[in-house]
């Protein structure tokens, strides 16, 4: 009978201890990872790119910002603000209390969200993909909003957006899912 020191040494030999990595080896981003893309397509008068997203995190909360096609974003125009005067007066750093989160900004699909005022004063009126309430705005765009053109779909997301549970499914049905959006096969109303 073989020792248990011969045994761990033959199995040793026998496996190698590399796991293989399929497809790329590069490693899928946080929100990769952690999020579902959905997009809302838009189209100006002019017939200019505004498309949203809503990304639904795994724990059913929204991230929403502007997509990579949009207007802003391809021609690189340099956003200096966002104005949430549509929706909210007052402070937006203190949108909500509790362990709920109670006292968000009230959005509803296709309603306003923000305004952005660009360095050549061009301004974007941002749409709200999803219905529910703005329980977070993103303080790093607020304080640099030219995330929102270096890195539209993460870093540069505009704010968080709670939903009842009971609405997720729905409102997830009337987005477009990321793989027929980024085939161009959305259906694409105009404003």
């Amino acid at each position: 009978m073989e020792s248990l020191k011969e045994e761990e040494a033959k199995g040793e030999e026998e496996y190698e201890f590399m796991i293989p990595i399929r497809g790329s080896n590069k490693l899928l981003s946080f929100v990769d990872r952690y999020f579902v893309k959905y997009y809302m397509p838009r189209r100006g008068p002019s017939g200019e790119n505004l498309d949203t997203y809503a990304f639904l995190h795994t724990n059913k909360l929204f991230m929403v910002g502007v997509s990579a096609l949009h207007e802003m974003v391809i021609k690189g125009h340099r956003p200096l603000s966002l104005n949430f005067a549509t929706v909210k007066t007052g402070s937006l750093t203190e949108l909500v209390k509790g362990k709920r989160k109670k006292g968000g900004i009230k959005v509803s699909a296709g309603g306003p969200l923000c305004e952005v005022v660009c360095a050549d004063e061009t301004s974007y009126k941002l749409h709200s993909p999803v219905d529910g309430f703005i329980i977070e705005v993103n303080e790093n765009v607020l304080n640099d909003p030219k995330l929102m053109i270096s890195h539209p779909e993460s870093k540069g997301f505009i704010a968080i957006v709670q939903t009842p549970l009971s609405k997720v499914g729905g409102l997830t049905k009337a987005l477009t899912p990321e793989e027929i959006y980024l085939r161009g096969e959305a259906a694409v109303p105009q404003i």
